[in-house]
């Protein structure tokens, strides 16, 4: 009799299935910019950032300016000289070309500073940032149809002050300009998040950036303003001389 123990015929070892996920737990769904910018705006800049960087950003610049030109108050004598379709027209052109402007100094400065504070961001996350932070802006446009339809045409170059020392409209006003004030300042909230979101670094960070970049931008405000305030006290002290 052979004693030599039998060997057991080899086994295939299949990967345990994986667990279950917990109760409750749904894969997430891709989230709408147009809503959850407003209360998760890290987690929607960085399904934006992941998927297509460059989309939307000069539309929506544009968009946001242009309804910001709208908001706008063009005081007198232009706006008794310009008759309203022009007005309208040069606040909507001027807002977004500002907007542009702002994307791209703001961007270029925000890459720059975040960099120091070493965010790792590039210039196109910046823009993309800086753009869809601007939703809020676009939203608070519908803040303009109320005044239309209680004003017209008048709504839009509408003067803020003499409108609020009437009792029935100052009614209308007060409500929209708080609104107006609340949506500015979270607006300002959800741009420093979506920067830090794109430089992948804290709000906190996101906030250093944003101050060095507006200090940055103040240098040669305050360079230019000096220069002309010796330029115009010299002429002043030259033309007293002379008398």
């Amino acid at each position: 009799m052979n004693d030599t123990p039998l060997h057991d015929a080899p086994r295939s070892h299949a990967p345990p299935d994986p667990p279950p996920p917990p109760p409750g737990v749904v894969p997430a769904e891709p989230l709408n910019p147009w809503f959850s910018i407003w209360v998760r705006p890290r987690a929607t800049m960085r399904q934006i950032l992941d998927t297509d960087p460059h989309r939307m950003v000069h539309l929506l610049a544009l968009a946001a300016g242009s309804f910001g030109g709208l908001e706008a108050h063009i005081p007198a004598p232009a706006s008794d000289i310009l008759p309203l379709p022009a007005m309208i027209a040069m606040k909507v052109i001027f807002g977004a070309l500002g907007a542009l402007l702002f994307l791209y100094l703001f961007g270029f400065l925000l890459r720059l500073t975040g960099g120091w504070l070493h965010g790792t961001g590039d210039f196109a996350a910046l823009r993309s940032a800086l753009a869809w932070a601007m939703i809020p802006n676009i939203w608070s446009a519908l803040l303009l149809l109320p005044l239309m339809a209680f004003m017209g045409a008048d709504a839009l170059n509408y003067d803020p002050v003499e409108m609020i020392e009437e009792p029935g409209a100052a009614v209308l006003l007060v409500p929209i300009m708080m609104l107006t004030l609340i949506i500015a300042v979270w607006s300002i909230v959800i741009t420093i998040k979506c920067v830090a979101e794109a430089h992948r670094f804290s709000a906190w960070h996101g906030l250093g950036a944003a101050f060095l970049s507006l200090f940055i931008l103040s240098i040669p405000i305050i360079v230019i303003t000096v220069f002309v305030t010796v330029v115009v006290i010299g002429m002043l002290g030259l033309s007293l001389g002379n008398y």
